[in-house]
Formats: structure tokens, C-alpha cells, sequence
């Protein structure tokens, strides 16, 4: 047999079991609104205060501490950022969001700067529902606060797999 046919045996091979490995590994199910976890992704009500409005916002708390925010608004990246669990139940998150220049030539956008959303969530008594106040300073492109964010997150509903009809 040649090198390069046994090269490409032995590939196949560890192919072959990798997959197996894969195959059989456990699946670990999606936590359920029973277990109160705040892991999962979620519909959230941001009301802003400066902004004086109410807007959706979707979350994903993920088991290893990180998380993803996501408003859609035109001009910024989605919110990454990490969570902790603290006292009394009490989660404690902050996530960074990058805005884009809209006016910009550059069809790719310029950057203009962040904001970096810092808050706490409490379980709501009795309901597979969060809430709790945040702070979020927005920077320019120099790293000088221009307006700092407050307001109220309420954590509506957890998305949760639904069947195919």
C-alpha cells in the first residue's frame, strides 16, 4: 500500500471515530422555567429613561457566565458581555455594545463609540420572569462619556422551542 493511501486511511479513521465520540457524547437539555435559572435566551422590555421610551430587547444567558444582547437598532453591534450570580439570588451583567457613525460615507460604517450596559436582575416572586435597573454610559469614538442610560430591564418571556406544525 502507498503513503498516500494510508494517509488517507488513517485520516478516515480519525474521522470515523471523532464522529463516534461525537455520536455518543450525553445531551444536556435545555434548563426549564422549573429550574428558575436565568440560562436561555429571552424577550426583555428595556425602559430607557433618558430616551423616555420602551423598547424589545433579546438576551441569551449562557451556563458558562457570557452573554449576547441584541437591540437590532441600526448602527449597533449586538451587546456582548458575561453575568454572575451574586447574593440573595441577585444577577449581576454588563455587556459592551459598538455604534457606527450612520452618517458615515464608508459603507462599512466608522466607528463612533460604545456603551456599556451595567445592571442587576432579580427573579420576579412566583414567575419565570426577571427584572431589575441598569446604567449604561455611552462613550464617543474618544472615550468621553456624552450621555449616560438608565432605566428598568424586565426579562417578559424565555424563548423556548416550539413545535413545527
Amino acid at each position: 500500500m502507498n503513503n498516500k493511501r494510508r494517509l488517507a486511511l488513517s485520516v478516515l479513521g480519525i474521522a470515523g471515530c471523532v464522529l463516534l465520540l461525537v455520536a455518543c457524547m450525553p445531551v444536556t437539555p435545555a434548563p426549564t422555567s422549573a429550574e428558575g435559572t436565568i440560562v436561555g435566551s429571552w424577550i426583555t422590555e428595556c425602559m430607557a429613561n433618558v430616551q423616555q421610551k420602551q423598547f424589545p430587547v433579546l438576551f441569551t444567558f449562557n451556563a458558562d457566565g457570557s452573554l449576547v444582547a441584541s437591540t437590532g437598532a441600526p448602527g449597533q453591534s449586538a451587546g456582548h458581555g458575561t453575568w454572575t450570580r451574586g447574593g440573595n439570588g441577585e444577577i449581576g451583567y454588563t455587556f459592551v455594545v459598538l455604534m457606527q457613525d450612520p452618517k458615515s460615507p464608508d459603507p462599512s460604517g466608522t466607528y463612533a463609540g460604545r456603551f456599556v450596559s451595567v445592571g442587576t436582575l432579580q427573579r420576579d416572586a412566583g414567575k419565570d420572569t426577571w427584572s431589575g435597573p441598569f446604567k449604561a454610559p455611552v462613550y464617543d469614538a474618544n472615550g468621553q462619556v456624552i450621555v449616560t442610560e438608565t432605566g428598568i430591564l424586565k426579562l417578559t418571556q424565555r424563548i423556548a422551542v416550539e413545535p413545527l406544525k
